[in-house]
């Protein structure tokens, strides 16, 4: 008797883990299938989004109005010795949208830095060769001009062309905004004022002679950015 009382507890405790183990299956299948579910779901509208709206590298990394990586992007993209392998070429294209007169022959060494502190300044880009040519560049996407800013640049750009022995008709200080603004803190100083949008089109002239797929990708990317702001002005396109 106690022998078979033993045999029927057995068999339902197995009766039991077997109902249990079945309720489990169907509980992770039913799982499962939610999350099945939900990643259509999610592909679907994915899809549908990225129909609408192409992945923007610019967009994705949330800096689509933020200066100081705009000012290191296009630092990369005139710097002839960066990695995107295409030479001077986007370097010509900007001299083209500000109209400076650099000869192209010049342009096979020259350095391009970010951030240069002067005496008196900290100017965004500034781009030069020794006794050839230099350039600053001072961009203004959301902030505004600290007092006397512009002024303060460029005496610090013509300290830097005495050091670098640059004549002063190789001397040119370029002010980027969206809309292509005049400065208010120039001080009477000459500054070539040059919109995004016109900066775009000539980016956007040489896209077919980018040679590697990835940087024309990006700079595409950068382009429909910065077409994309409020208050820019296409009619340059």
């Amino acid at each position: 008797m106690p022998r078979r009382n033993a045999v029927v507890r057995m068999v339902s405790v197995v009766e039991r883990l077997t109902g249990l183990i079945a309720r489990f299956q169907a509980l992770r299948s039913a799982q499962r299938d939610r999350r099945l579910r939900a990643m259509r779901e999610f592909l679907a509208t994915f899809e549908t989004v990225r129909a609408r709206a192409p992945l923007n590298i610019f967009s994705l990394l949330n800096v689509t109005r933020d200066e100081v990586r705009h000012s290191r992007f296009l630092a990369s993209l005139l710097d002839a010795r960066c990695g995107h392998r295409q030479g001077n070429l986007f370097m010509r294209a900007f001299l083209r949208a500000c109209a400076l007169r650099i000869p192209t022959n010049v342009l096979d060494r020259y350095r391009v830095r970010t951030e240069f502190s002067g005496t008196e300044s900290i100017v965004d880009i500034m781009a030069y060769r020794l006794g050839e040519f230099i350039i600053y560049i001072e961009n203004k996407i959301e902030a505004e001009e600290a007092p006397e800013q512009l002024a303060r640049e460029f005496r610090d750009m013509r300290r830097a062309s005495d050091i670098l022995s640059i004549r002063e008709e190789r001397q040119y200080a370029v002010f980027l905004t969206p809309d292509g603004r005049g400065p208010i803190s120039a001080g009477g100083t000459h500054w070539v004022a040059l919109s995004y949008a016109r900066l775009a089109a000539e980016l956007r002239s040489v896209l077919p002679q980018v040679t590697d797929e990835k940087v024309r990708f990006i700079l595409e990317d950068w382009i429909n950015t910065v077409l994309s702001w409020r208050g820019v002005a296409t009619d340059v396109l």
